[in-house]
């Protein structure tokens, strides 16, 4: 931001007619009058002596702001220059891969930015399903189940072990059921089905599992009338005042509890919270050996270990084994499920390969390419991934332009004054600045320099057309730069981005010569860095010189009243001498009348 100097023209009058009156009011006070402007001429002295002094400051006070308006030039034209490069940063920027399926309704298919080009043939031999199961039918969606007690749900996915759904006392219906098995998050989704036929019972629970042949599951009932699992939680003494939590539950340990204290605490805690209250069957008992026994109830069905934590680092230890295991009760009369449709793996064949997957959506087959199964089909369909690269040379293009006008910038801000033109601030506001010197030195380097990550023959921004010419500006080769990026796209993608998206320009990471480019201007043109630094330093000279006006108009104003006071007295004395004269003249006139009339 640029500052104004101190107008010392409107000072000096402004200070010289207060200091003129301030005079002259002196002078008719001391009763004199000899005819000189002694306030004028003690005002004109100090203005000789304040004018070449106040002249340099304003000077350098100029020379400052000339050079915040050029810095200020400087950072919008290497801002234009990093947009300019930040048009080029990411592989995206560069590679837009396309695909394209023909007129197949078989599947769909879409790219990513590093997807490879290539044809490809494809054909949908089997789409992928997840298992489907029903329950028996329903009167409402709140028909009371298992006597409106609790019970739980045992899920086995692909024959291994199951994990238990609780279906707490309140909610020991069709609807309870669904909206439990949802909430669980185990793969599988229910939904609560109203068949709407005119049947006594329409209701029924639809159950869908993931896709994919290892996704078969079993999904059976357990009424709770078998045995609730027993956990024991053995303990250490606390080393360390701290909390500790049990099934989420705080407790609060004192240094030195020995481990029988830390169980009776912690059984004490668990006994008055919901976690053992609010389930019917569950209790906890105190061991002899610094352990507690929770008795889970048997609608439970098999739990997992309870969880424990220590993050204060109390030093007391927790250590959670299986008592006794759940054994399971009788299967719900009213709730049983059957499988209708059992999961499968998708079955493609590509590329004359005949492969296998558990999804419908397949993201391996070819790198940066997924494709979405719709619908089987008998014929070859193909897929063909390119790369589309129109619109780069308009951004290399544009990279060039920023470059060649930041040089005819800095050409104008550091040559000579524009004296044609008073509203120019800019035209030599840097002559003989050392920074704008070493700027075209920096650009020149970062366009010219080899990318920290080369390909093959591509190492620089020369390597694709872009040239230096004698008059220190860049050209386009476009005949040079359409042959590099018809054979050697995935190269100059690769020496200009490092093959990264969204870079990050903390640490010492290769980035390519964009990303390096990048990184080096931010150094420049940051809140910290050299070109607002410079502005900051004319700044802080500014408000100095400004100071010092400040302190010539002080000693200024204190030599005027010195040279006026000095002056009234001259002038008085004067007046006096005067009055003395034409007193004696007269009184010599009378004698010599005197004389003559006798």
């Amino acid at each position: 931001m640029a500052t104004t100097s101190v107008n010392t023209n409107t000072l000096s009058t402004q200070t010289s007619a207060t200091n003129k009156a301030n005079a002259q009011k002196l002078i008719t006070a001391l009763g004199a009058g000899s005819g000189v402007d002694v306030a004028a001429l003690a005002q004109n002295l100090v203005d000789a002596e304040k004018a070449p002094l106040a002249n340099a400051i304003n000077s350098k006070i100029a020379n400052n702001e000339a050079k915040i308006s050029g810095y200020g030039a400087v950072l919008a034209s290497m801002d234009i220059i990093k947009k300019a490069f930040q048009a080029l940063e990411n592989p995206s920027s560069i590679l837009k891969p396309t695909v394209d399926i023909g007129n197949s309704s078989s599947f769909s298919a879409s790219v990513a930015s590093n997807a490879a080009p290539g044809n490809y043939n494809l054909k949908v031999l089997q789409l992928a399903s997840g298992q489907r199961s029903s329950s028996n039918s329903f009167t409402s969606s709140e028909t009371p189940l298992n006597n409106g007690r609790a019970f739980s749900l045992q899920l086995s996915v692909n024959g291994g072990v199951s994990k238990t759904i609780r279906i707490p006392q309140i909610a020991t219906s069709p609807a309870g059921v669904v909206t439990a098995i949802n909430a669980a998050k185990l793969g599988i989704n229910a939904t609560l089905i109203n068949k709407a036929d005119g049947s006594a019972n329409p209701y029924s629970i639809l159950i869908s599992g993931e896709t994919g042949a290892s996704k078969n599951f079993s999904l059976t009932s357990d009424d709770g009338t078998g045995v609730g699992e027993v956990q024991k939680i053995l303990f250490g003494s606390a080393l360390t005042s701290g909390i500790i939590k049990v099934a989420g539950i705080s407790v609060a340990l004192q240094a030195g509890d020995s481990a029988t204290q830390v169980a009776n605490k912690v059984k004490q805690a668990l006994d008055t919270d919901s976690f053992i209250t609010g389930t019917a069957g569950r209790s906890v008992a105190l061991n002899q050996d610094g352990s507690i026994n929770i008795q889970f109830a048997p609608a439970d069905g098999d739990m997992a270990a309870v969880q424990t934590n220590d993050s204060e680092l109390t030093g007391s230890t927790m250590t959670v084994s299986t008592a006794s295991t759940f054994v399971s009760g009788q299967q719900l009369a009213g709730l049983a499920f059957t499988q209708e449709l059992s999961s499968k793996d998708a079955i493609i064949e590509f590329e004359g390969v005949r492969l296998n997957r558990s999804s419908n959506q397949i993201k391996d087959l070819v790198k940066g390419l997924t494709v979405e199964l719709k619908q089987e089909s008998t014929t070859l369909s193909l897929i063909k991934v390119s790369q589309d690269t129109s619109g780069v040379k308009e951004k290399i293009q544009a990279l060039v332009k920023s470059f060649n006008d930041t040089v005819s910038d800095l050409g104008i801000l550091t040559g000579e004054k524009n004296t044609k033109d008073e509203t120019d601030v800019y035209s030599g506001s840097l002559r003989g600045d050392s920074m704008a010197r070493s700027m075209k030195g920096i650009l020149r380097n970062i366009f010219t320099k080899y990318s920290s990550t080369p390909s093959g023959s591509i190492r620089s921004l020369s390597d694709i057309g872009i040239e230096m010419t004698r008059t220190g500006t860049l050209e386009l080769n476009e005949a040079k730069f359409d042959t590099a990026i018809a054979s050697n796209a995935d190269q100059i993608t690769t020496m200009l981005t490092a093959d990264k998206e969204n870079k990050s320009y903390v640490g010492d990471s290769n980035r390519g010569l964009i990303g390096d480019a990048i990184k080096q201007l931010n150094q420049l043109i940051s809140s910290s860095g050299t070109i607002n630094n410079l502005t900051k330093s004319a700044n802080v000279q500014i408000s100095k010189y400004k100071e010092e006006l400040t302190k010539l108009d002080t000693r200024m104003s204190a030599i005027l009243l010195r040279y006026s006071k000095q002056f009234s007295a001259m002038n008085a004395f004067v007046g006096n001498s005067t009055a003395m004269r034409n007193n004696l003249k007269s009184q010599f006139e009378n004698m010599a009348s005197i004389y003559k009339n006798n």
